[in-house]
């Protein structure tokens, strides 16, 4: 584990001969952090960020126009005539106002030794492994693709629990961002990997306190934060995916509950989902949160997500708007599974209703109400609507079988499959929930009894 900042260089003003070289280096200002009484004087922020996080290793960025000699003169305490000449040949890589910069990136890797030095010195625990990045501008297309290549190649260079620290304080504008939006790249692509922002700094120079002359150095972190929860309820309101809110979430109880339901749902445990999906629409109404937080903007969301099953009376119902739930995010295997087992559940909650004593939740009788009466009584017999009703629960089903076989089973285009998927949550809703088809298979109990059929059952 190490702590890495990514940081980056200006291009300063433009110099015409060696005298001017020094119009060419950072001012000196004293730092100040928050909640911390240390100032660092220093012309450059990173090497204040340093000291006060106590950084391993050093990612630096620039143009070949950056002010890569002034870094090198601080930070390698160019103050011999060897040093001074490496310091003089950078500036002239660099080149003088106007002029081409010859400048690659393999001149820098003296500087790379300088950067790990440096930090050693400062922090004798640093582990090293500083790189120093020649960037382009970014005034393209091509320019910014190139950019992403760079930094994409210092994927080897991150580990695995490390903590980034982001400096946004030079260079053009656009650099800082640009960097901002690769961590967050790489942050999303290794999620799972825990590489974790620390911290996101930026200089206030303009911000100077005129009676200390104290810079302040701001975290904003909160940026990042926000981007993070801009994913979470993305990722929930689309995939129903949980994951990154439980762990933006502070309240524990809201936490386990929130993942509870994704569980249950996910297993499509129906009396158990229906129970924590109540709690959960309990604990969102009773969780105060104002303006300044940021669940108090998700919260509706959430909130939108639980009372999308509100009112709902039967085990059967919340099932098949579970089904709809998982449709509508994108979840087509859940969705089928539902949609199917929705189908069963309804047929055995008015078996129930009407006296007879049946479990729907054990599997044999499930089974005897599937087989027995949807796949041959209903199909069979001389009712026109009982025989839409058994002839699309074995369609559906032979689709979810399908799914479950991975596909193998038949050969089915799988974008036919989701659009037939829609029709079916359609055909269900009316066959078997609609107000007039629940009268209708309300009868199905004294028509066909279920002792008879579960004799018939016995005796095949």
């Amino acid at each position: 584990m190490a702590k890495v900042l990514f940081t980056s260089l200006g291009v300063g003003p433009g110099y015409t001969d060696r005298e001017e070289l020094e119009k060419r280096e950072y001012r000196i200002a004293d730092y100040v952090f928050q909640n911390s009484s240390n100032v660092y004087k220093t012309p450059f922020i990173a090497d204040a960020l340093c000291r006060h996080l106590k950084i391993d290793k050093i990612f630096i960025f620039g143009t070949n126009k950056s002010m890569w000699e002034d870094a090198y003169r601080f930070f390698s305490r160019a103050d011999d005539d060897e040093k001074l000449e490496t310091y003089i040949q950078i500036a002239e890589k660099i080149g003088e106002q106007g002029a081409p910069s010859t400048l690659v990136e393999a001149d820098l890797h003296i500087l790379n030794e300088v950067f790990d030095r440096y930090l050693q010195e400062i922090h004798p625990g640093a582990t090293g492994g500083s790189i120093c990045k020649v960037i382009q501008d970014g005034k393209n297309e091509k320019e910014i693709q190139e950019n992403f290549q760079i930094f994409m190649s210092l994927q080897e260079e991150i580990q695995p629990g490390d903590e980034i620290y982001l400096d946004i304080t030079h260079s053009f504008r656009s650099i800082p961002l640009f960097m901002y939006l690769m961590i967050d790249f790489i942050q999303t692509l290794w999620q799972k990997e825990n590489i974790k922002v620390s911290g996101i700094y930026y200089g206030m120079f303009e911000a100077k306190d005129t009676a200390t002359g104290h810079v302040p150095v701001v975290d904003l972190s909160p940026l990042f934060e926000l981007t993070r929860w801009t994913k979470g309820i993305y990722e929930f309101t689309n995939y129903g995916n949980v994951e990154l809110l439980v762990q933006l979430l502070d309240d524990q109880e809201l936490k386990t509950t929130l993942k509870n339901v994704s569980n249950l749902a996910n297993l499509n445990f129906i009396k158990e989902l229906r129970t924590q999906v109540d709690r959960l629409r309990g604990l969102l109404r009773d969780y105060e949160t104002t303006p300044s937080s940021l669940f108090y903007y998700v919260k509706p969301q959430i909130m939108d997500f639980v009372e999308f099953f509100k009112g709902i009376e039967s085990d059967a119902k919340f099932q098949f708007r579970l089904a709809e739930w998982f449709y509508e995010n994108g979840r087509y295997a859940n969705s089928l599974i539902c949609l199917t087992e929705s189908m069963v559940t309804q047929i055995a909650y008015l078996y129930r209703k009407a006296g007879t004593n049946i479990d729907y939740k054990k599997y044999n009788e499930r089974k005897t109400l599937e087989k027995r009466l949807l796949e041959e009584e209903m199909i069979y017999c001389h009712d026109e609507d009982y025989q839409k009703a058994g002839n699309l629960f074995l369609e559906i089903k032979k689709i979810r079988h399908n799914a479950a076989h991975a596909g193998f089973l038949t050969n089915v285009n799988s974008q036919k499959v989701i659009h037939d998927l829609n029709s079916y949550l359609k055909q269900v809703d009316s066959l078997f929930f609609s107000q007039e088809m629940e009268k209708k298979l309300s009868l199905l109990p004294e028509l066909f009894p279920f002792e008879s059929l579960k004799q018939k059952g016995n005796s095949n």
